[in-house]
């Protein structure tokens, strides 16, 4: 659970993980490592995103001059549901060198997108009209469409995410280690991606 806090505005982050694995032997020096895995992100995040609002004129025609002294203040709510599956494979090609290669599927999908609002939407309301905001450090409009105590935001969006990877690791010494690799990610809205690695690990205790 992380809680984040920048100039009023609070923003609250809780991450619920499963995961369950097993290795199975199959040659000398090869190891299957099968996974599935899942996790649960709740974002909520509010705060006052405007200055005190007053409007000049019955923007709503329901006979009253709206006002909110603490201005316009949001709470937004999304939950995001992952579920994944891997089929790693581990491999000592000689004692130092390991060679390390899987595939994964995955799948993200956006639940409850929700924002709510203590600016609600008049029954009276005929359509949107600009509310030009009194304060030049806020350069913007908004609209009464935008009066709506609570509204969904396209509550269902998913993408699913197909991947395979290799890795070569080195051990140069007790304590230090050359890894190589590259990660080819296919993604369902937006195509594909390769990433090659490299790196120089060298950790400072002995194990």
């Amino acid at each position: 659970n992380t809680v984040v806090v920048k100039d009023g505005y609070e923003r609250n982050d809780k991450l619920i993980k499963t995961a369950l694995d097993s290795r199975f032997p199959l040659l000398q020096g090869l190891t299957l490592i099968p996974r599935i895995y899942s996790s649960f992100n709740i974002h909520k995040s509010k705060g006052e995103i405007t200055p005190p609002i007053k409007l000049s004129d019955d923007n709503d025609i329901d006979g009253i001059e709206e006002e909110w002294p603490d201005g316009q203040e949001e709470t937004k709510v999304d939950n995001i549901f992952t579920i994944g599956s891997e089929a790693r494979f581990d491999y000592e090609i000689f004692e130092g060198i390991n060679l390390t290669s899987g595939v994964f599927v995955e799948q993200t999908k956006l639940l409850m997108i929700q924002l709510l609002s203590n600016i609600e939407e008049s029954r009276n309301w005929k359509g949107p009209v600009p509310v030009h905001l009194p304060n030049d450090h806020y350069p913007f409009t908004i609209f009464s469409s935008d009066q709506t105590g609570k509204r969904w935001i396209r509550p269902d969006i998913t993408r699913s995410l197909f991947g395979i990877y290799l890795q070569d690791l080195w051990e140069l010494g007790k304590q230090l280690n050359v890894v190589v690799g590259i990660r080819h990610d296919i993604y369902s809205d937006f195509g594909s991606t390769t990433n090659p690695r490299a790196g120089l690990v060298w950790e400072i205790f002995d194990k």
